[in-house]
């Protein structure tokens, strides 16, 4: 068994050694930090398209890996069967592009969007992080995060900020990505702009997304050293100093293979009465779906 698991180790930094090698490059070639952002056909942007007499808010965070398909993608919110229709969606690795995937599902669901890319995938094309919301987006912002130097396939990080009304009440949500092969302490610095920002607003606040907590001490960010770091306890530590908890602390690994727990949903003045991670065919990451009321 331990003969096994230093073939692992010992693969995985070699691995990483040899991207390391052929593929630092500097800084990141990142988007010009734009938003931009949708209504449903016929909307002003004013208005609530929710029942008033819901009481319960159901959101859904997900890394979209870059699916395009809105029939996919659509078959793929609706096999979540506890919460089929989200109120809001916290969505990362979003691709922006001529097939127009988030115009298409505003005036597919009636929902209202807002976007920003950090990274260029083509002509025309960006991949980002966005949020798509039943309820109009108020107030809407994009906060940079602290860069890193990766040595390789470095990223430009983003968090997504929005406040909405919603049947529970005026709340701040925000959508993110952070880095991959950053450590406990870094990964807390990258928060640092949206807990900034949620310090600011009087009331509830919810900040979901792909947090990329892994149980892994990296070297320079070149060599993992497995086991020797407890990412998602450092995250939630300096979540629950900032008023924030998650639901989700005790559920299955959000990325398939490895079992690795990727994705979080923090809470701060909203209590999950129903909760789940559920499988997307069309991507490698599951979804975390919550079902929320305000707290007492």
């Amino acid at each position: 068994m331990m003969k096994g698991m230093h073939r692992i180790i010992l693969l995985a930094i070699l691995v990483s050694c040899h991207l390391a090698v052929q593929g630092s490059k500097g800084q990141p070639d990142c988007a010009p930090v734009e938003l931009a952002a949708g209504s449903p056909s016929g909307s002003d942007g004013e208005g609530s398209s929710s029942p008033d007499s819901a009481s319960s808010l159901a959101v859904v965070s997900l890394n979209m890996a870059g699916t395009t398909d809105w029939q996919e993608v659509r078959t793929g919110f609706e096999s979540v069967q506890e919460a089929p229709r989200a109120d809001i969606y916290l969505l990362q690795e979003v691709v922006k592009d001529s097939a127009d995937l988030l115009g298409t599902a505003s005036a597919s669901l009636g929902y209202h969007y807002m976007f920003s890319g950090t990274e260029k995938c083509g002509d025309g094309c960006l991949k980002g992080v966005a949020i798509l919301s039943r309820y109009p987006l108020l107030d809407q912002g994009v906060l940079e995060l602290p860069r890193n130097d990766l040595v390789y396939n470095l990223r430009c990080r983003i968090a997504l900020g929005a406040t909405v009304e919603t049947a529970v009440g005026p709340l701040r949500v925000y959508s993110l990505h952070l880095d991959t092969r950053i450590n406990s302490r870094r990964r807390v610095r990258q928060l640092g702009p949206v807990f900034d920002e949620a310090a600011k607003f009087d009331g509830p606040a919810l900040i979901a997304g792909d947090f990329n907590t892994v149980n892994i001490l990296y070297i320079r960010s070149v060599i993992p050293i497995p086991f020797l770091q407890l990412q998602g306890r450092a995250v939630r530590k300096a979540m629950q100093a900032r008023g924030f908890q998650t639901p989700f602390r005790k559920t299955r690994p959000t990325f398939s293979f490895p079992p690795l727990k990727l994705d979080w949903i923090y809470l701060r003045g909203l209590q999950a009465v129903g909760r789940g991670v559920a499988d997307i065919e069309f991507s490698d990451h599951r979804a975390l779906w919550a079902l929320l009321e305000k707290a007492p």
